[in-house]
C-alpha cells in the first residue's frame, strides 16, 4: 500500500470522527468516565477511611490494656500492626491507583464545535 492511500484513508477516518454527532458522542462518553472516575476517588477514599480508622480503633484497645495483660497486649499490638499495614497499603493502593488514572480532559464545547 502506497502512503498517498494511507494518507487518503487517515484523512477520511480523522473527517468521519470530526462529524458533530460523533463530538457529541466523545464528550459524552467522556462525561461519563469522569462520573466513573469520581466513584472510584469516592470508594478509594472510603476504603482509606476506613482503614485509618480501623487501626486508631486497634491502637485505642492496645492503650486500654492494662500492662499487667501481656498477652491480651501481645495479641492487640499484633492486630494494631496488622491494621497499621492495611492502611499504609491503602495509602499506597490510592495513590498509585490515582496516578494510572485517567486525566481529565473536559474541552469546552465552543473550542470543539
Amino acid at each position: 500500500m502506497r502512503a498517498n492511500q494511507v494518507d487518503a484513508e487517515v484523512e477520511r477516518l480523522l473527517i468521519e470522527a470530526l462529524q458533530p454527532d460523533r463530538i457529541d458522542l466523545a464528550l459524552a462518553a467522556h462525561e461519563q468516565m469522569n462520573g466513573e472516575n469520581r466513584l472510584l476517588e469516592r470508594q478509594w477514599a472510603l476504603n482509606r477511611e476506613k482503614a485509618h480508622y480501623e487501626a486508631e480503633r486497634a491502637r485505642r484497645q492496645y492503650d486500654a490494656v492494662e500492662s499487667e495483660k501481656r498477652l491480651v497486649a501481645r495479641s492487640l499490638e499484633t492486630l494494631w500492626e496488622e491494621k497499621i499495614r492495611e492502611a499504609d497499603a491503602s495509602n499506597r493502593i490510592t495513590r498509585g491507583g490515582m496516578s494510572s488514572r485517567l486525566t481529565p480532559w473536559p474541552p469546552p464545547r465552543e473550542r470543539v464545535s
